[in-house]
């Protein structure tokens, strides 16, 4: 499937989409996932001239243009969050180099905090 700008009708599969990458997450342990957020968050930026929300429909990245904070005069779309599975998994969660695909697992709560910023 072509990427694509989402549009409101994909809300509810990319709420599920999000689901399933935040239970592989190495942030997963910084909150639950709030499916009713998430797709408010989504509409937002669907409808919002401000933001971009795209998907292939087996993953989603969404962003905001803002302009650059030292040259105003320019803009730029920071995203603000992605999702990519099987990918992402892939090269997230491999317990060592080299190890056969049979071998991948979420990350454990403690290996999660040491990959999060500030812990």
């Amino acid at each position: 499937m072509a990427i694509r700008k989402a549009t409101t009708e994909d809300i509810p599969a990319l709420v599920e989409m999000g689901a399933k990458f935040h239970a592989m997450s190495p942030h997963s342990f910084m909150g639950e996932y709030d499916a009713t957020g998430a797709a408010n968050v989504l509409r937002f930026m669907i409808e919002s001239p401000q933001s971009l929300v795209l998907t292939n429909g087996k993953g989603m990245i969404g962003g905001t243009f803002a302009p650059v904070f030292f040259a105003p005069g320019k803009w730029m779309l920071e995203e603000n969050y992605w999702s990519a599975l099987p990918c992402w998994m892939l090269t997230l969660n491999r317990p060592r180099p080299g190890a056969p695909a049979s071998t991948f697992s979420r990350p454990s709560k403690t290996n999660a905090q040491q990959r999060s910023v500030g812990s």
